[in-house]
Formats: structure tokens, C-alpha cells, sequence
């Protein structure tokens, strides 16, 4: 017996994920493996996105993904397949989490690719109104409401980002700003602009 092919010995260090081989079975040449090895022990998920959304997908996209019984994961997108699916039309792309160690395979996670950050004003949706003319809020000077012509931006969480406009601090109607228009006074519930 030649003991010298009896030694298994993992070319890289890992997690034992799955292991097939067992004591005293013989081992064939079917291709299964004898082990399924997690290399680094840095668990990567696999994600479906949408074909219109992932041509906007650049490896190294910060990635914030909430898992099953974890919470929020952070990683950043490793790998984006070249192909999407035609009966789904979803394309697969693989983030890497960072070794985070309370991961498992099999978890399931939900979450968003953070393709730009940018830092802006914004203001709760409801305060951007829209006619004909465009955009615009009733802005607050002195207790008396102006019409105030906005350029709008991103809606994210509730938040409208306005682009053009407004300055830090301007107050503005959250709410209910179709029933006033310009010239009111004495306002009962008034909130500022924010970031």
C-alpha cells in the first residue's frame, strides 16, 4: 500500500463546505469531488439584477445586502456575468462580503448595488409639487408662502433631492401644499430642508 497517496492535502485554506468523500468508501473517477472547500472561508453571494439595471454595474460597486437572520452585510460586486438569462431576463453577479463569519451558505439576501453617493439637498417628498410650469415648493419667508420653482432630483426613502432652488436651511409646507398658495400666512406645521 502506497501511503504517500493517502494524505489529502487542500491547495488553499478554507472552510470544509460540503464534504462527499467518506472512511472506507472507495473512491472512483465519476468526478464527484471528495470535499467542497470555501477558499479564504470568504462567502460570496450570488445575486439576480434586473438586464435594465445591470449595465449601470461596475465591479467594485459598494453592494448593502440585509441576509437572513444577519442583518445588514456589506461587500462590493467581484464578478458581473456577461449574459442574462432570456427566459428571465435577469443577469447574475457575485459580491464578495470581506470574510464576514456569520455568513452560511444557503442564506437568503435582499438589498441594493450603490452605483454613485453624492451628498444633496433634499426635502420630504410631499413639499415637491408639480403643474404645468414644472416643479416647485412653497417656500416660507417672513410667515408668508412664495411659490418657489425647484429643479428635482433622485426620490429615495421618502426624500426628494433638490437640485436647484432651495438653500440649506429654507423652510418649506410639508405637507397639504396644493391648499396654499402664494400669499398665506401664519402656517401651523413648517419643516426645513435637510441632507
Amino acid at each position: 500500500m502506497n501511503l504517500d497517496h493517502a494524505k489529502i492535502v487542500s491547495p488553499v485554506d478554507g472552510l470544509v463546505a460540503e464534504r462527499l468523500g467518506r472512511l472506507r468508501a472507495i473512491a472512483t473517477s465519476a468526478g464527484e469531488p471528495l470535499f467542497r472547500l470555501i477558499a479564504d472561508g470568504h462567502i460570496e453571494i450570488e445575486a439576480e439584477v434586473v438586464e435594465t439595471a445591470i449595465s449601470s454595474l461596475r465591479v467594485g460597486n459598494e453592494v448593502s445586502l440585509d441576509t437572513a437572520g444577519i442583518g445588514p452585510v456589506s461587500g462590493e460586486v467581484r464578478l458581473i456575468s456577461p449574459v442574462v438569462d432570456p427566459v428571465t431576463r435577469l443577469g447574475l453577479v457575485r459580491v464578495s462580503t470581506n470574510g464576514q463569519s456569520d455568513l452560511r451558505v444557503g442564506l437568503f439576501s435582499s438589498g441594493w448595488v450603490i452605483i454613485t453617493k453624492r451628498t444633496s439637498l433634499s426635502v420630504p417628498a410631499s413639499t415637491v409639487l408639480t403643474d404645468a410650469t414644472g416643479a416647485y415648493v412653497l417656500r416660507v419667508t417672513n410667515n408668508t408662502i412664495a411659490r418657489q420653482p425647484v429643479t428635482a432630483g433622485l426620490l429615495w426613502q421618502d426624500r426628494r433631492e433638490v437640485v436647484q432652488g432651495l438653500a440649506q436651511g429654507d423652510i418649506v409646507v410639508a405637507r397639504a401644499g396644493a391648499f396654499f398658495a402664494d400669499g398665506d400666512v401664519d402656517l401651523p406645521q413648517l419643516e426645513g430642508t435637510g441632507q
